[in-house]
């Protein structure tokens, strides 16, 4: 009898290292947002303005200094 395959949630170390840097930064947008209502709620605003910059640099609607300031 064949063993089921284990089911995984989370990506190793090695498996995120592959990703193109995009896909990175994307995967951190996502995982960003995931905790975001853990930031205090006067930090919120700023986390949240921060990765929508991030995000809009990925589609080429931001600048690398745009995601800097």
């Amino acid at each position: 009898m064949k063993k089921k395959a284990k089911k995984r949630d989370l990506l190793s170390t090695k498996e995120l290292e592959a990703l193109s840097h995009p896909y990175q930064v994307r995967f951190a947008c996502f995982c960003a947002r995931q905790v975001l209502h853990l930031v205090e709620l006067k930090y919120q605003a700023v986390c949240e303005v921060a990765i929508a910059t991030v995000e809009a640099w990925l589609i080429g609607e931001a600048t690398q200094e745009q995601c800097k300031a």
